[in-house]
């Protein structure tokens, strides 16, 4: 998948059917695979990426000769302007507290494209999110990369809206516990309920080691009642369930005193 401006391969770009389990994300320069030959040609694939529109195809309308190149553009949105109020007390919003328990991700050729999270919902006022931080149970890999998606629940359908503008991506090391991402450039403002989640992208060991199925890779549980996410590919409907145990990953900012 490329840039439609600047011919530019378009990393980590989303690719699968609509509504179905078939499907993942591309490779770093852009590049993908789907088996289309199970799937009716009726079906609708879909080609996506934060910060761009996506594109959908009728599956009996793609070329079956395996070299498709696919252009997305970008899309502009207006960003509102925000004033954080003088008193900078610190807010939480999200699940701080962690137990023994766990959710996330095993081998690594299945994993890829996979999320989980959970529903957060603010307090009285909007928060403008400085850090995100997220507790890690198991990393064997030498190191995971994971996208930081935020979604608003669409309540005339079983659909989430990203509510990003651009991918915001990091890089988590082996055997590292907390986590914690600056996000205070990215302008993100809770002030309504919204999910958040974590895909996984990308992972890498040693060159003597290669891939393996037993690596690890997984988010501490804490125990509080709320509502998971769980998504294994990214164009099939997720999973939004009431539980116990929830993800442990929030967001750190400070009181927004009004928007413009």
């Amino acid at each position: 998948m490329f840039d439609k401006v600047s011919n530019a391969p378009l990393p980590y770009a989303s690719v699968g059917i609509k509504n179905r389990n078939n499907g993942g994300i591309a490779d770093k320069h852009g590049r993908f695979n789907i088996d289309l030959s199970n799937i009716p040609s009726s079906d609708s694939i879909v080609f996506s990426h934060i910060g761009y529109r996506s594109v959908t195809f009728r599956v009996g309308d793609m070329d079956s000769s395996g070299n498709v190149l696919i252009y997305l553009r970008r899309e502009e949105r207006q960003l509102n302007e925000v004033v954080v109020s003088a008193k900078k007390d610190v807010y939480i919003v999200g699940m701080e507290k962690y137990s023994n328990r766990f959710t996330g991700w095993g081998d690594y050729s299945s994993s890829r494209g996979r999320a989980r999270g959970l529903e957060m919902i603010p307090g009285k006022f909007p928060i403008k999110a400085v850090t995100f931080l997220c507790r890690i149970k198991h990393n064997t890999f030498d190191s995971v990369k994971v996208r930081l998606n935020i979604f608003r629940k669409n309540n005339t359908a079983a659909e989430f809206e990203q509510v990003l503008h651009e991918n915001i991506y990091f890089t988590i090391r082996k055997n590292a516990k907390w986590v914690a991402v600056d996000v205070s450039k990215y302008n993100i403002v809770i002030k309504d309920t919204v999910v958040v989640a974590l895909e996984w992208i990308d992972a890498w060991t040693p060159a003597n080691r290669p891939l393996e199925k037993s690596h690890l890779f997984t988010i501490a549980l804490g125990y509080t009642k709320g509502y998971s996410y769980q998504r294994n590919t990214p164009n099939e409907l997720p999973s939004l369930q009431q539980n116990t145990e929830l993800p442990v990953m929030y967001f750190r900012g400070h009181r927004v005193g009004k928007i413009k």
